[in-house]
């Protein structure tokens, strides 16, 4: 990129950040519940589907129901200054119970919790009691206080079709570890599925722990699992009421509901279970082991080409448990393929996606080969097991044996995981039987997935399956959205990204794209992503010109910059004159050639620190300079091994400590961030070479993403070079300009007051 100057540092780059009056939203308890988002609205009921009726309710949710919304950070027991954590919990009453996911619950137990609350405070807190079949957890404040809170006693039902939206805190990566922003993210969504346990939103809850609540403020339920590109999975708010006494009394509910009280009494200490169970092999084992492999079935939905996944008979009569991860939903119709060379007909009756359980049936007249459900209580670790499944690459009509232990994870309580030594796990395998050695069923494979550093994968105890066998086994509808809600809000943004398109152009670097240009005036000045400018840089207009590009003005502070064409009578932007985007106001991408992308603002403007940045390559001191001891074969980077690295950006780096202090210094600020473009000298054999590339950043997301002084976020993916353009409200007018694509379907935007200011 050429010498530019740079903007004079202007007094209004200040943005507002999200108004204190929304904290005076929640009222502090009297006799009724502190923080219980009592969504005031005036709105008749038609208007509540409508796009401004949406838009308000959801910022009157944001309002009233933030404060009452925590993040869970967490230190071992042994160094308590190594800090870790664990999404976010909803504070459900006035003295502080906080209720987050079961598995963060059983994590933690004993360990030192800190509750970061929005208004800034962070309090300790102790866990409670916990339930990983439902994966929901209780933790309790520890210090005194009336805390703002929701209340979980007018807690209602997700419903398919419902608009919702959830409140949590995504993590985002900054300089190697994980870094939270102090207010809760917004996502705006729907129920897509909801059986009478559990719920899915089209909602991107991007932690575990997440509030789900409807736009009356109400909770919905709590974030159980989130697949990438997927519907997030949420607990119903009832199951929480229900576990409600338990969870306060401090009790681990997998043991208090899956083990049998004679087991329990007869159970004793870890210690005294050390031995593995021993049974005399009579051949009782090996006619077990045999009936088990002819009991283990693939199946697969009608019509798919998929190799499936793996089941097991459980009765003669056609019922197979498996895991709950298939996704498939009661009524959906299934393949079954037997050992013995048959294929059958099947029906699923019911799956629970939080428990990840799910029981099918044989529709075909049987009976049917089947194994039966053993006890995984009584083993002990140790016990000699038996998987049995079929991988997508075993082809056979048998399937894949592999032989396993039960273990104990050490430090790790009873919960509904059967833990086993590691066998090899690979994909299909999910849902097929752990066996004992009678062969038995004593669990379902849940997916092997192997702890870090450590040989243990885990498996759903069929414990699960038959405490939920009446609800699993009954075939039991589960409501499905038939239609998409927020249907107008896309109507409606595609009228206006119309109206906004011809002021949106395709930058190009070398004749690639590489970022969005939003025209700002007639006479041919465009603002755009100031780091992806480097090379030939040129534009292509919405009506298929290819125009060559200055670069006029820089401003790096927000990454952006002005470039100027040689055209006339072009088309511009509308700008906002509002000086703050709430959280929950409706915004829409708007793209050149392509329908604009909408969502919603879910966080408030703030400062993004920078990243710490690196050339990505291996370095070390020598005698001949600082030399690249390794680069990596894949990434596009031009330095290569053996090349002696001489400056950055004009600066001498002789050795590592000159060159630490330029990309990563002790004090002050960086001489570029990740994404940034630099200017590396080096020497490669006896030829000197000047090599210009963006310092690397973390894949999938835009090369700078990180060191801005204001952004808001909103929840519109974008790829990484489709930033650089307007963002409309549902005037049609520009809130500001997309900046930078974070992971999760995030991005960052400047707010339209500190691009105007920019402008003149």
């Amino acid at each position: 990129m050429p010498s530019v100057p740079k903007f004079d540092r202007c007094s209004l780059v200040r943005i507002l950040v999200l108004s204190l009056t929304a904290l005076a939203c929640v009222k502090e308890p009297s006799t009724s519940a502190a923080g219980q988002s009592q969504v005031e609205s005036a709105d008749t009921a038609a208007d509540h589907l409508t796009l401004q009726g949406i838009e308000r309710r959801a910022q009157a949710v944001y309002a009233a129901v933030a404060p009452a919304i925590g993040r869970i950070e967490y230190a071992q027991p042994e160094n308590s200054e190594v800090r870790y954590g664990s999404g976010g919990g909803v504070i459900v009453t006035a003295d502080g119970y906080v209720i987050t996911t079961g598995n963060a619950t059983r994590a933690l137990f004993g360990d030192t919790l800190v509750i970061h609350l929005p208004d800034g405070r962070r309090v300790k807190a102790a866990g409670l009691g916990w339930s990983t079949e439902w994966n929901i957890g209780l933790v309790k404040i520890a210090e005194s206080g009336t805390w703002p809170h929701v209340e979980l006693a007018r807690a209602a039902k997700g419903a398919a079709g419902q608009l919702c939206v959830a409140l949590g805190y995504p993590y985002r990566w900054q300089s190697g570890g994980l870094r939270y922003d102090s207010m809760p993210n917004l996502s705006l969504g729907s129920v897509t599925q909801s059986s009478s346990t559990w719920f899915t939103s089209s909602c991107r809850a991007n932690d575990h722990g997440s509030g789900l609540f409807n736009l009356d403020g109400q909770l919905l339920g709590l974030t159980s699992g989130i697949t990438p590109g997927k519907d997030t999975l949420h607990t119903q708010a009832d199951v929480i009421r229900s576990h409600l006494p338990g969870l306060i009394a401090g009790k681990n509910l997998d043991r208090d509901r899956l083990v049998p009280a004679a087991t329990e009494s007869t159970q004793s200490s870890v210690s005294d279970r050390s031995q593995p169970q021993q049974t005399e092999d009579d051949g009782t084992a090996a006619a077990g082991i045999a009936r088990a492999k002819q009991a283990s079935i693939r199946f697969r939905a009608v019509g798919s080409d998929s190799r499936g996944l793996s089941g097991v008979i459980v009765t003669p009569d056609g019922h197979v448990v498996t895991c709950g991860h298939h996704r498939r939903l009661p009524g959906e119709r299934v393949e079954i393929f037997l050992p013995d060379g048959r294929d059958v007909a099947g029906v699923v009756l019911g799956t629970n996606f939080v428990s990840d359980v799910g029981v099918l049936k044989i529709t075909d007249q049987g009976p049917w080969p089947y194994a039966e459900m053993g006890d995984s209580t009584i083993l002990k670790p140790g016990s000699s097991c038996v998987v049995m499944g079929y991988p997508v690459e075993h082809l056979g009509r048998q399937p894949l044996v592999r032989e396993t232990t039960t273990i104990e994870p050490e430090g790790d309580a009873w919960s509904t995981l059967l833990w086993t030594s590691k066998y090899d796990q690979r994909p299909g395998n999910s849902g097929g039987g752990i066996f004992d050695r009678e062969g038995r069923v004593v669990g379902v494979v849940k997916g092997g997935t192997v702890r870090v550093g450590q040989e243990q994968m885990f498996h759903v105890r069929i414990e699960v399956l038959r405490k939920q066998w009446e609800a699993l086994s009954v075939g039991t509808p589960v409501e499905v959205q038939q239609a998409d809600p927020l249907a107008e809000s896309v109507a409606v943004f595609d009228r206006l990204g119309k109206d906004s398109q011809p002021a949106v152009l395709e930058v190009l670097r070398d004749n690639s794209p590489c970022a969005i240009g939003t025209i700002i005036s007639s006479d041919g000045k465009v603002i755009t992503k100031a780091s992806e400018l480097f090379g030939e840089i040129s534009c292509r207009l919405a009506d298929g010109r290819v125009l060559a590009a200055k670069v006029e003005n820089v401003s790096s502070e927000h990454d952006l910059a002005i470039l100027k064409i040689d055209a006339t009578n072009l088309s511009t932007i509308a700008w906002s004159a509002s000086l703050d985007t709430s959280v929950g106001s409706l915004v829409a991408a708007i793209l050149p050639g392509k329908a604009p992308s909408y969502g919603v603002v879910s966080i408030a403007a703030r400062s993004i620190p920078a990243d710490a940045g690196s050339l990505g390559v291996e370095l070390r001191d020598s005698d001949r300079g600082l030399v690249v001891e390794r680069a990596p074969q894949r990434g596009g980077l031009p330095l290569r091994q053996g090349d002696i690295i001489l400056e950055l950006a004009g600066r001498p780096t002789p050795n590592l400590n000159a060159y630490r202090e330029l990309i990563a210094p002790s004090a002050g600020a960086a001489i570029a961030v990740p994404g940034d473009p630099i200017r590396v000298s080096v020497r490669r054999s006896d030829e000197s070479l000047q090599l210009h590339f963006q310092l690397p950043s973390r894949s999938g997301e835009s090369q700078r993403s990180s060191s801005f002084q204001s952004v808001f976020d909103i929840q519109v993916p974008l790829k990484p070079n489709l930033c650089g353009g307007p963002i409309i409200d549902t005037s049609g007018r520009a809130v500001g300009i997309s900046i930078a694509a974070r992971e999760q379907g995030r991005t960052h935007v400047v707010p339209a007051m500190i691009v105007r200011g920019l402008m003149n």
